[in-house]
């Protein structure tokens, strides 16, 4: 025992005589530095050379860093100078405040895309999670930095990634999980390292020993467990491995005793113990001694079972006594190291509290010269308005009797353009088909008819000649009185090419109708500056004996509902009046069924802004709404349109005339 604990710590000197140069080495480093960069990037090297010597050191060191990293805004040096920290929080076993540093960590590497410092921090959580058995949260993290890996192709990087991740499920009984990620992980060992396949037999044939601990019925499980073991063996002898060898006749001997082959079991825990031996491990050689005794008790040579159980408590107790001092100063430099912490921090709010008081002075009486500036300048400034408001409140009466004057003039002219128009309104609508004619012609219909104005630019129209019944729905171009205009010139027009020409087709009639705009509006398409007002319209004539339809349009398209089902007789791409690509009308000839009904309508409902977006309404809206309305009488669809409109605009004003008309056979 005295012999073991003599090599113990010969290596420990060794150890540390090698790090307390490599330290002294970087402290002699640190006086030659020529910039601050340097200067940061040697204090974290120091840290990092202490966080196993000396855990006090290694968070002062660290904490410099970071202190001249902040200064100069290096966030790269900053992010590394935490991570150093945390890592030896890590060591000292203080996990919150190692996660806490690390996140921080984290964040600023994230800000600056420093994709190579984000796996390094992710990697150290794994560490600190898995150290608090919080095996989820690790996996987590492992994870996200297979997304890096991936992306850089950095095969060491996600083999060791997979192996983590199966290690962890392993953890967590996960077994199936932790098969598959440790398949992934063998895809990216090199054939020729051996020292990776090494692990992957390892922790394979863990996983299936862990498997069965869960299904003991399920021998199989045990012989797979082998066949990596064996493997592994193969390895760990040409890599002349004491310890993987050890590890595996180990593990070989404690299969081999699940399967009740004491004998066999013996063997492998002889040889297992023949290389920790060799090694000097007394951690493993605890294990086997323990293993070994067990297997001769149940073999019942109690002799051989109560030598190694001695040897067994014997090795125990040099253990205990090895970890109470390692516990013992864990717990030193924890107690000193969190000491100086709030010592740090007593000091720097005390200093805080200083160069508080003496801010609050300065701002103060600087606060009373400022004020004493301001009320002399106030006071120059209240005598100097003064005089001005005194100046200004004559001109201001000067001025209220001008614009008196003028507002009750501009009420004047308003008033005469208003009346103006509400005449030119009851023109409108006396030029408009009377209500009566299409009761006495068409039974079922509706007309919904709703200007953005007082006057329209939208208008219907209505004639009976013979066995004819002729319906229009038009858009002049604009509304208001512009569009008033125009539309009472489509009225007067139709009437004049309806009474004094023969009707043939309603494409005829629109042919006709574009000849009278373009020539009354003097549109001949040979200057730019020429009107281009005109008019887009649905024509419909019925033939009440036969109920035939002759549809024809000028952009604006006529819907037929029939069974419950809606169809768009489409009209000609052209307007009535002048026209660039200037084509004939087409003259649509459909055989009308009892209880069909006809919609036509301007552009005005579709094109209205409104809804929680305010955006327009649009066509398809506009389909689906008359398809829906379509069964319900003819006063009731009337009120439903009207009724829809008004909640979409949703308190947008009305931004064009509106007309829809409906009428069924």
């Amino acid at each position: 025992m005295r012999r073991l604990l003599i090599i113990l710590f010969l290596i420990f000197f060794i150890k540390n005589n090698y790090a307390q140069n490599n330290i002294d080495s970087l402290k002699n480093l640190l006086q030659t530095c020529k910039n601050e960069n340097q200067k940061i990037e040697t204090l974290n090297d120091i840290s990092w050379a202490y966080r196993k010597k000396n855990i006090d050191s290694s968070l002062k060191y660290g904490n410099l860093a970071l202190e001249m990293a902040k200064k100069s805004n290096n966030k790269k040096q900053i992010s590394n100078s935490l991570n150093k920290i945390s890592v030896a929080y890590l060591l000292a076993g203080i996990l919150d405040k190692s996660i806490e540093i690390q996140l921080q960590a984290l964040k600023i590497r994230e800000e600056i895309k420093d994709s190579v410092g984000i796996a390094q921090s992710y990697d150290n959580l794994v560490i600190s999670h898995q150290y608090r058995k919080e095996y989820e949260k690790a996996i987590f993290y492992i994870l996200k930095s297979e997304k890096i890996y991936l992306k850089f192709k950095d095969t060491a990087g996600l083999r060791r990634c997979y192996s983590n991740t199966a290690a962890m499920n392993s953890k967590i009984k996960k077994y199936r999980e932790a098969k598959y990620y440790q398949k992934k992980s063998f895809e990216f060992i090199p054939k020729d390292n051996l020292r990776n396949l090494l692990r992957y037999y390892i922790n394979f044939g863990n996983i299936y020993i862990g498997q069965f601990q869960m299904d003991k019925l399920n021998f199989s499980l045990l012989d797979t467990a082998l066949y990596y073991y064996s493997n592994g063996i193969k390895i760990a002898k040409k890599l002349k491995d004491d310890r993987s060898l050890g590890n595996f006749y180990n593990s070989m001997g404690a299969v081999a005793g699940l399967k009740k082959d004491y004998k066999k079991s013996l063997e492998y825990f002889k040889l297992s113990y023949l290389y920790v031996k060799k090694m000097k491990n007394i951690y493993l050689e605890k294990n086997i001694l323990n293993n070994l005794s067990q297997n001769f008790a149940k073999r019942k040579q109690f002799d051989s079972a109560y030598y190694y159980a001695n040897s067994f408590k014997e090795i125990s107790d040099s253990i205990i006594s090895i970890e109470k001092n390692k516990q013992l100063i864990e717990m030193e430099t924890k107690y000193e190291t969190e000491k100086k912490e709030k010592e740090n921090i007593i000091l720097k709010k005390n200093k805080e509290k200083q160069e508080e008081t003496i801010q609050k002075q300065k701002i103060a009486g600087f606060s009373i010269l400022i004020f004493l500036i301001l009320a002399i300048i106030i006071a120059i400034w209240f005598f100097k308005l003064k005089r001005k408001q005194e100046k200004a409140n004559k001109s201001l009466q000067e001025k209220n009797i001008k614009i008196k004057k003028q507002r009750n003039e501009i009420q004047k002219n308003h008033r005469r353009i208003t009346d103006s128009i509400n005449y030119a309104s009851r023109i409108q609508n006396a030029l408009l088909p009377n209500e009566e004619d299409f009761k006495e012609n068409l039974k079922k219909h509706f007309i919904f008819y709703k200007p953005k104005n007082i006057v329209s630019g939208d208008f219907y129209y209505f004639k009976k000649i013979n066995e004819y019944i002729i319906i229009a729905a038009a858009d002049c171009t604009g509304h208001g009185v512009p569009g008033a205009f125009v539309s009472m010139l489509g009225i007067a027009f139709l009437n004049e090419i309806i009474r004094k020409k023969e009707i043939k087709t309603a494409a005829q009639v629109l042919e006709e109708l574009r000849i009278y705009v373009k020539t009354s509006l003097k549109q001949k398409g040979e200057n730019y500056d020429e009107t281009k007002d005109g008019m887009d319209i649905a024509m419909c004539v019925i033939n009440e004996k036969t109920n035939v339809l002759q549809f024809a349009g000028a952009y604006n398209s006529l819907y037929l509902v029939r069974d419950d089902e809606l169809k768009i007789i489409k009209a000609t791409r052209n307007p009535i009046g002048i026209f660039l690509k200037e084509k004939p009308f087409v003259n649509n000839i459909i055989q009308l069924n009892k209880n069909d009904k006809l919609y036509m309508f301007s552009d005005g409902y579709i094109d209205q802004f409104g809804g929680k977006k305010g955006r327009k309404f649009q066509t398809r809206n506009f389909n689906k709404l008359i398809l829906k309305i379509s069964n319900e009488n003819f006063s009731e669809q009337k009120q439903i349109l009207d009724k829809t409109i008004e909640k979409w605009k949703n308190g947008i004003e009305q931004n064009d005339d509106i007309l829809i008309i409906g009428i069924e056979i």
